[in-house]
């Protein structure tokens, strides 16, 4: 299955998308109630943020130089229920192309999660300064992010890793 939900493209081996109550206050400040769920087979999300909708074009991104782009999110497991959990987030250009392949613009993680794991922040700030600002700043105009994972035990029918709290953050840091 694969469709659209709110703004994400969810690609998944199954014919429903997992949608479940978050089980925990994360953030007393953040309302969200929900968190996507995977199982034993491989669900996953992707979004393209385009960052110049929210006005952060090319010239406005060099006036605000130094600042960071921060990714974050939530990932648990089930109580006795192992998963696999990944996520890939990257700097895109204007033709969603890499800014350059195997850089610092770019973050992968894979991690095999044992059942019953509290809830655990993954993250990733991407600090544009100075030094850096003309490798990227020309060519940025997207950020991605992918998520998913699945169930690694044996059971049948069971939830795998659950993510919450994805995040995109841009820090202006006075220079």
């Amino acid at each position: 299955m694969s469709g659209e939900l709110g703004g994400w493209t969810v690609e998944n081996e199954t014919d429903y998308v997992n949608i479940l109550p978050t089980p925990l206050p994360l953030d007393p400040e953040d309302n969200s109630k929900f968190c996507f769920a995977t199982n034993q087979f491989s669900c996953s999300k992707e979004q393209i943020i385009d960052l110049w909708k929210f006005g952060l074009t090319h010239p406005v991104l060099r006036a605000c130089v130094p600042f960071v782009i921060s990714w974050s999110e939530w990932v648990t497991t089930p109580l006795g229920h192992p998963g696999i959990y990944e996520a890939k987030v990257q700097f895109l250009d204007t033709d969603l192309g890499h800014i350059s392949p195997y850089s610092p613009y770019e973050y992968k993680v894979r991690a095999n999660l044992a059942g019953g794991t509290p809830w655990k922040l993954f993250s990733r700030n991407f600090v544009i300064n100075w030094k850096n600002a003309h490798e990227v700043i020309d060519d940025l105009r997207y950020f991605y992010i992918y998520h998913g994972g699945m169930e690694s035990g044996e059971g049948q029918g069971h939830w795998g890793p659950k993510i919450a709290r994805t995040s995109l953050k841009i820090s202006f840091i006075d220079g």
